[in-house]
């Protein structure tokens, strides 16, 4: 039997037994004073142990939820060691059997909590570590990119470069060089590969090599792009591919030759501010094998300015989603054609920042400038 239940039989028969005790005292059938007092004694008694009964049952229920509060403070500090203590027995009512079944419940949903907590602190200390390791393997990866990439370049007579590469994030998918193929040939290469991170920046490691080497077995800009276009292929498949301008640019003589593959429109800024396009000519690289690729020639003047830039440049979004572009990027170069290419690629990079704003790039930035200078004399760079 539950404690509410006996808790209201108990005060009954001790609220009871008085009356009874009394009205054997005051024994007197015939009297209608004593069968009146008798009756009216039995309701008020009756009437008295419900109402004290009902007010115990309300007490042990008040009892038990403020235990469930407590309980449930406990836990929302994060305290899963409390428990919440069961009654032996409770009231019959189904108003009591559920409130067990709530304590119950609680005491399971606690446990449940307190597992799914350990699981996700253990998930994140392995995440944590996981993404330490990225972190640092990025930091080696932008060294070995940073590596490559030159950043500065021998002095020489006869040519003046420069160049700035700004990737995303630590690593990008831009990639350019310049190497020479002979005592009087520059090779100038400018590359944009498809995607961001670390993959694209593995592939501008490979396509580093694969011009390098290509450069020395081929006659032309053509031969050397489709020779590249094959080791590429037969490397990443048709999951990635990029985009290349390859030049080889005649010291001596400003004669170019170009293969504009799926690269944006290079040009060649002249001492006078005319601009000649240096057009696509020819498809992507790495994504089908056997392609053919076409290769155009130009001249360089003394004072003219080959510039070779990345997408991100001319894709460059303000806060009103407008593009930096073509044309203001160009009049940008025109209107400092007189400096010389490590001021003009700083201005070229501070009307970027002005450009856009707070907002952030999402796509590398990369600009390469190659001058052809006044001097006659024509000096090999390393």
């Amino acid at each position: 039997m539950k404690i509410a239940s006996k808790f209201k039989i108990i005060l009954f028969i001790f609220t009871f037994l008085p009356v009874v005790f009394m009205s054997w005292l005051l024994w007197d059938p015939l009297s209608m004073k004593f069968q009146f007092a008798v009756s009216v004694s039995f309701f008020g008694v009756l009437l008295l142990s419900l109402v004290i009964g009902e007010a115990a049952h309300y007490w042990l229920l008040t009892r038990q939820l403020n235990k469930i509060k407590k309980f449930c403070e406990e836990v929302k500090t994060g305290n899963y060691d409390v428990e919440l203590l069961l009654p032996g027995q409770i009231a019959e009512s189904s108003e009591e059997n559920e409130l067990l079944y709530l304590m119950r419940e609680l005491n399971l949903m606690k446990h449940r909590i307190a597992s799914r907590e350990n699981s996700l602190k253990n998930a994140l200390v392995k995440l944590n570590d996981a993404h330490l390791q990225i972190q640092s393997e990025l930091e080696m990866a932008e060294k070995i990119q940073n590596a490559i990439i030159p950043a500065k370049f021998p002095l020489s007579e006869t040519l003046q470069i420069s160049g700035s590469y700004q990737p995303m994030g630590k690593v990008g998918g831009d990639f350019y060089d310049v190497f020479m193929i002979d005592e009087k040939k520059l090779g100038i290469i400018m590359a944009d590969v498809c995607g961001h991170g670390l993959p694209a920046a593995l592939i501008t490691m490979t396509i580093k090599i694969a011009f390098s080497n290509s450069s020395l077995q081929c006659k032309n800009s053509a031969e050397i792009v489709s020779k590249v276009n094959q080791e590429l292929f037969s490397i990443i498949g048709n999951m990635e591919y990029f985009t290349a301008f390859f030049g080889i640019l005649d010291i001596e003589t400003g004669y170019i030759e170009y293969t504009n593959a799926g690269h944006p429109d290079t040009f060649i800024i002249r001492e006078d501010n005319t601009v000649d396009m240096l057009k696509t000519n020819s498809p992507i690289i790495g994504f089908l094998d056997k392609l053919e690729y076409k290769n155009n020639s130009s001249y360089m003047k003394k004072g003219d300015k080959l510039v070779l830039f990345t997408d991100g440049i001319i894709e460059l979004k303000n806060k009103k989603r407008d593009c930096f572009g073509m044309e203001r990027f160009i009049k940008t170069i025109q209107k400092n054609n007189e400096l010389n290419n490590e001021d003009l690629i700083n201005t070229i990079m501070n009307e970027l920042v002005i450009f856009k704003g707070d907002v952030k790039n999402d796509d590398d930035i990369s600009l390469l400038i190659v001058k052809l200078n006044e001097s006659e004399a024509a000096t090999m760079i390393a």
